[in-house]
């Protein structure tokens, strides 16, 4: 026996990871999965309620505070604070009247985290009269519904987000004709520059981008080093990066200078970026590995602009409360973009898709800008 199995047998874990085969076959992430070592973990530190009465049984990975924890809907927005006392509940499994019966019984304050793919577990909290309030949303862009239940005296710390982490996509402004046509006859010369995109959501590798502002001076350098992982870091140790425009940049001027004055922000990276004809998708995913993205003052967020489209180009993105939308952005309209939140990019036109992609420094202005109705 293997010390991670905590004196369980192997046989009995892999039974358990078996009762959760509804849950794991929604779940993106893999750190996610209910697996037999997180079993083994679970049952170690006393976080997985078994229930079994005349024979039919459930599991229901819970635990109780033992002082206060954020709830976060991604990065450091809160959707409240668990209070010390208060029981969180993880994707439950089994007998679905056995479950509700045993989540009724316990006396404290409960919140409950679902897959928002996981039927069972949405239907139990529903059920149950929980309140959903919000969802969290990791880097695997798995969509997790947030509920809540008050069962005691004690009120619940419950969060409002403000305005601006509700918008996941909007039209924000457009660039005018001249500066798309400029943009436009000088992007035919590009062809061969694009640069393949590193992701692993980069499906049949149809993204590719080149750099006109980045944190080198090759127009290929499309990454930010912060977000690479340790090996791309430990081999390019030697490298010193910062940001800066590359020779592209001038080759736009003047319609780049007219676009990013319409933006009232330093901006960090300015990519163009293509999505390939006939079925160049971006898979589902979010961009949470850039740990500098967010809404408050010097945080960074995104913006688009298309320049070569057509109206089978096709973005989904998903709200603060986890439904998805679905654009079709006109050329030269500026998108604000909240790509911390899973979206999804798919090309089902004849052409490429380009777009011009501007990250910019948060400030009030910029806020503003995005918040106005």
């Amino acid at each position: 026996m293997k010390d991670w199995q905590h004196g369980y047998d192997l046989d009995f874990l892999l039974e358990v990871q078996a009762d959760f085969h509804d849950y794991n076959n929604v779940v993106l992430s893999p750190f996610a999965e209910m697996k037999k070592n997180k079993v083994a973990q679970l049952l170690h530190e006393q976080k997985m309620h078994y229930v079994d009465r005349l024979g039919i049984s459930a599991w229901i990975p819970t635990n109780v505070a033992k002082h206060k924890i954020h709830v976060r809907a991604y990065g450091n927005v809160d959707l409240g604070i668990r209070q010390k006392g208060e029981r969180m509940i993880d994707n439950p499994v089994g007998n679905k009247e056995l479950l509700k019966k045993t989540i009724n019984e316990y006396p404290e304050n409960v919140w409950m985290t679902i897959n928002s793919e996981y039927e069972l577990g949405n239907e139990i909290a529903k059920e149950l009269g929980f309140n959903k309030i919000g969802i969290k949303v990791n880097s695997f862009s798995d969509i997790i519904n947030v509920y809540v239940r008050q069962n005691s005296h004690l009120n619940m710390d419950i969060r409002k987000l403000p305005k601006i982490e509700t918008i996941n996509i909007k039209k924000v402004g457009g660039i005018s004709q001249e500066d798309i046509r400029e943009m436009k006859v000088k992007i035919n010369l590009l062809e061969d520059l694009f640069t393949n995109h590193y992701s692993n959501y980069n499906r049949k590798k149809a993204w590719g981008a080149v750099s006109l502002r980045g944190f080198d001076s090759d127009i290929t350098m499309i990454e930010k080093p912060s977000e690479m992982n340790n090996k791309w870091k430990k081999d390019h140790e030697n490298y010193d990066y910062f940001l800066q425009d590359t020779k592209l940049i001038h080759v736009f001027k003047p319609a780049i200078d007219h676009i990013l004055n319409m933006l009232p922000a330093e901006t960090e990276r300015i990519r163009l970026m293509r999505l390939e004809p006939n079925g160049g998708e971006l898979d589902r995913h979010t961009d949470q590995t850039d740990k500098d993205l967010g809404t408050q003052d010097g945080d960074i967020i995104r913006f688009h602009i298309p320049l070569f489209t057509n109206d089978k180009v096709l973005f989904h993105s998903w709200d603060s409360q986890g439904k998805e939308t679905i654009h079709n952005m006109a050329e030269g309209d500026v998108w604000y973009l909240d790509i911390r939140k899973p979206h999804r990019a798919v090309n089902g036109g004849d052409e490429a898709r380009i777009h011009l992609v501007i990250d910019v420094i948060v400030n009030q202005n910029i806020r503003g800008m995005i918040e106005i109705d």
